[in-house]
């Protein structure tokens, strides 16, 4: 058993706070483990992005806990264990719609509604950013059912996550290749599919508050 006190910092009061427990590729535990906040069982696997939001209130202190258990000469845990604060966004831009997907990766066929499902490695859609936002940062977020979107092309630059096994939900900073003001093409891709997305937006935060 494995445990770890630690205090919410105290200025994490207006966005949700997140806990991962995961290794970015391979499994979590050797052999099996347990997460418990608080006495609280967590997810028997990789906790993957679970958000805590409602118990880590700011500057409140915790203790996270891992049992891990096996009948092998070697058990334990390769895992990294972080949390991450996503602060509420000044302004939001639902991308919810009609967006194209290429089934082959080149050729866009008939729209497709977003939320929603889709076949093959590329969807795209032109979306007009006002120029009222060249002043924040703008950050560009996902929502999938599983982790197989592996980042975006916005305006014709690839803007990759950092690695797609860590979680379904993801944020870009794409404030470079943004034409504020102008339409802008936006690109998401990943593996062939079939994919499902709960969500796209646009986000724009203050400058230098996030990420």
């Amino acid at each position: 058993m494995f445990r770890k006190h630690f205090v919410v910092p105290a200025d994490w009061n207006a966005g949700q706070v997140i806990l991962w427990l995961s290794e970015w590729h391979g499994e979590s535990f050797i052999n099996k483990g347990q997460a418990y906040l608080d006495g609280q069982a967590l997810s028997s696997h990789a906790v993957m992005g679970e958000d805590l939001t409602k118990a880590l209130k700011p500057g409140t202190t915790h203790t996270l806990a891992v049992e891990i258990s096996g009948s092998n000469a070697l058990v334990g845990t390769p895992a990294s264990v972080w949390l991450t604060y996503r602060p509420d966004a000044l302004q939001a831009q639902d991308l919810a719609g009609s967006w194209n997907a290429a089934p082959d990766g080149l050729t866009y066929a008939g729209p497709v509604a977003i939320p929603g499902h889709y076949i093959g490695p590329t969807v795209r859609r032109t979306v007009t950013i006002d120029a009222t936002h060249s002043s924040q940062t703008a950050v560009i977020r996902v929502g999938a059912q599983d982790a197989s979107i592996y980042g975006a092309i916005v305006n014709g630059t690839w803007v990759p996550r950092f690695h797609h096994h860590l979680g379904n939900d993801f944020d870009l900073a794409i404030t470079p290749y943004v034409k504020f003001g102008d339409a802008n093409e936006i690109i998401l891709f990943g593996g062939n599919g079939p994919h499902v997305l709960n969500n796209v937006s646009l986000n724009y935060y203050a400058k230098g508050t996030y990420p």
